[in-house]
Formats: C-alpha cells, sequence, structure tokens
C-alpha cells in the first residue's frame, strides 16, 4: 500500500493536510471497492477521517480531511459556501496567451461520463486562468476556482480550447488515468479563527511533464506570487 508518510503537510487536533498522489482514489471505486483509497491508507495512524471536499483520482495536490464530527460540518459549511480558496496548476495544449476569467454553467454528465456546458441546464460555474509560461506547444497555467464544480477546471479549459495536456476525459484517449493538474495551495480560516495557507510542493508527475515540454520546475513556484 502507497505510504503518505512524508506527503502529510500539516496538522490539528482537527485536520490533516496531505499531499494526494495523482491516481490516488479520494473516493471507493464504484466498480471496484478493493481500490484504496486516502483514508484507508491514512486511518492506521489517525484512526477515522472524514472528506470535506473532493479530488479528482488523476489530480494530485493539497487534500485536506477532518478528524472529527465537529470539524467534519465546519469544514463542509466553508467548502459550501465557498470560502476555500483553491489555486492549481495546470499543463494545457496550445499558447496559453492571457489571463482569463470563464463563466460557463456545467451540466451534469452524458453517457460518456463528461460533464458538459450547458446555459439551460448547468450549474453556475467560474475559473480564473493566468498564463505562467508556454514552451514546445504548451502552457503552464495557474487556476483559481470560484465555485466548486465537479470536473470545474477540465471542462472549462476544453471549452476554451487548451485541454490539459493528460486528460483522458476530455483530451486525447490514454490508459494513463492521472491529470496534469495539481492542486498547489488551500487557504481558509480555522475553527479557530486563524488564517491556514496550505502549499504543496509539486509532484513528481508534474516536474516530469513539465521538463518534456521544457518549462522549468521554478516557473512553476511563481503561482505563489500570481494574484488571480
Amino acid at each position: 500500500m502507497i505510504d503518505l508518510t512524508t506527503d502529510i503537510i500539516a496538522e490539528t487536533e482537527n485536520w490533516v493536510a496531505v499531499r494526494k498522489p495523482h491516481g490516488l482514489h479520494v473516493l471507493p471505486d464504484r466498480y471496484d471497492r478493493s481500490i484504496p483509497t486516502v483514508t484507508d491508507i491514512l486511518s492506521e495512524r489517525f484512526g477515522r477521517l472524514f472528506i470535506v471536499h473532493r479530488l479528482d483520482s488523476g489530480t494530485g495536490g493539497v487534500l485536506l480531511l477532518a478528524k472529527n464530527a465537529a470539524a467534519h460540518r465546519y469544514f463542509n459549511t466553508v467548502m459550501e459556501e465557498g470560502r476555500a480558496e483553491k489555486t492549481y496548476l495546470a499543463i494545457v495544449k496550445g499558447v496559453f496567451p492571457y489571463p482569463v476569467s470563464i463563466m460557463l454553467p456545467i451540466a451534469a454528465k452524458n453517457q460518456k461520463g463528461r460533464y458538459r456546458i450547458n446555459f439551460k441546464s448547468g450549474r453556475s460555474a467560474r475559473t480564473s486562468f493566468s498564463p505562467l509560461g508556454c514552451c514546445g506547444g504548451a502552457s503552464l497555467v495557474a487556476a483559481k476556482l470560484h465555485t466548486g464544480r465537479t470536473h470545474q477546471i477540465r471542462v472549462h479549459l476544453r471549452a476554451h480550447g487548451h485541454p490539459l495536456v493528460s486528460d483522458w476525459l476530455y483530451g486525447d484517449k490514454s490508459e494513463d488515468r492521472r491529470l496534469s493538474l495539481f492542486a498547489n495551495n488551500m487557504n481558509f480560516i480555522d475553527m479557530d479563527g486563524a488564517r491556514v495557507i496550505l502549499n504543496a510542493e509539486l509532484s513528481s508527475y508534474m516536474t516530469d511533464a513539465l521538463k518534456k515540454i521544457g518549462i522549468n520546475k521554478d516557473t512553476a513556484c511563481k503561482i505563489r506570487e500570481v494574484v488571480l
């Protein structure tokens, strides 16, 4: 089983934040319950943990988990009300020329499992994107979520003509279920009123993907200096 000991970002008596690897499930797989989840792996050390937000299994990065029922209720409310700021790094196809805020409603998934833009039945969704660099026909983009729809970043990037370089569902077909998408920062007000800022070191998967397109890892760190 995967060892997440070195991926623990921070913890308190109420929560623990980990750097989730690309490909690791947050929720149990619908078809194969034997596939381990983050909580399965961490339960030996922390006991029961509560999920307060989701990351697609293919996405890596900051994942916050509650340690008790009170924290679970608190952070569920924080997430539902959009009071947790989340930023991501995405490696996308093409040259992403300028910052843009995309506001396109997202509807339920179709028969192929894809969520889609639909102005009649879709729920409002907004994502801000800012380019950090481009090389080799691909771009490194910072993304900030203003709403929390399923697959939101992936759907908006595809609609904008810049799908993720690696996305088996919204991009080119692939057996590799990992995504070139990384949740590198989250900040929120904790239960005691203190501001918490969580940063995750870039994963080796993302670092390798950046090398392939000729973007230095240090460029990715600029996301912390970008105001979206």
